[in-house]
């Protein structure tokens, strides 16, 4: 979750990132004013009954605390980031994500309404994007910025918990989403691999040289796919399921933050597609989302994942 780190080493990474893929520098300058934005939200959410006396049981069972739209949301929090962020994401998404917001502020359409039905993976947005004519994947990504404060939040009230049941499934622990990241900590020998959730941020331990989302443990069908000139963030393919992760290594370097360098490589995402990998959704049965980008790829290595 971003907001364990200080926002003066995120201001430093978003730098060094810049630095690294200097044709990445417009795409980041963008996610950094987000960032700024998702920052200074404070978000006050309270989780109930999902840290009850019952959470401890459900987990060990193998079942997540909550869908995600059924986790706490800060309303007065999320809309007002959402209309913070309205004037980047209409630099971005022109006259058509500019009609939607007049509707949102003229009460054609209710903004709570919409942010409830992407949470439940209904089709609201799909609808409100093709009648405006402006990119879903745009549309998702202004939700989901908003929603973040509350939902990394919950997640942070929750994570414990996930870690007292020693949660070691594929899936969220907090709310059943797939990871968007993984990421590797300490020494060769020795070292912990964590998942990181693509919707509400929080973080659990899983096994090594195992696909989170079939299981699949076989040596000679998990690869990584990395640029030599950058090894910081690999992709982890999985060739019996055919899905894509991304692996940040915070074991043979250090102070990585692995929700900035999964901003800062969309180049392994074309990776992916090229060698007809699926990469991890935000959501169950949801694309990943996010502003389009396409630098053209690095030549890519590929070794096995041990």
């Amino acid at each position: 979750m971003l907001r364990e780190y200080p926002w003066e080493d995120v201001v430093r990474a978003l730098e060094l990132l810049r630095r690294r893929r200097p044709p990445l520098a417009d795409l980041l300058a963008f996610h950094g004013q987000v960032l700024e934005a998702q920052h200074q939200t404070v978000a006050e959410v309270d989780v109930g009954d999902l840290a009850g006396p019952e959470a401890l049981g459900r987990l060990r069972e193998g079942f997540p605390l909550a869908p995600p739209v059924a986790l706490p949301v800060d309303w007065a929090a999320t809309e007002a980031l959402f209309w913070r962020l309205a004037p980047l994401m209409q630099a971005r998404g022109g006259a058509p994500l500019g009609a939607l917001a007049e509707a949102l502020k003229g009460g054609e359409r209710s903004l709570p309404a919409l942010v409830e039905d992407w949470l439940a993976g209904g089709e609201e947005a799909a609808r409100a994007s093709a009648a405006y004519g402006l990119q879903e994947a745009l549309l998702s990504f202004w939700l989901q910025a908003s929603l973040r404060p509350s939902l990394e939040a919950a997640a942070a009230r929750l994570q414990s918990l996930a870690e007292e049941a020693e949660w070691s499934r594929g899936f969220c622990p907090v709310c059943g989403s797939a990871p968007a990241v993984s990421e590797h900590r300490g020494q060769e020998t020795t070292a912990v691999r964590y998942l990181h959730c693509g919707l509400c941020g929080c973080r659990w331990r899983f096994r090594r040289g195992e696909c989170p989302f079939c299981g699949n443990r076989d040596h000679q069908r998990l690869t990584l796919l990395y640029d030599e000139a950058d090894k910081r963030c690999k992709l982890e393919t999985c060739h019996a399921c055919r899905r894509a992760l991304k692996q940040v290594d915070n074991k043979d370097f250090f102070g990585l933050i692995p929700w900035l360098e999964n901003l800062g490589s969309p180049h392994l995402e074309l990776i992916a597609a090229e060698r007809g990998f699926t990469m991890a959704p935000v959501r169950p049965g949801e694309p990943e989302a996010g502003p389009a980008v396409t630098p053209g790829p690095p030549g890519a290595r590929e070794r096995g994942e041990g």
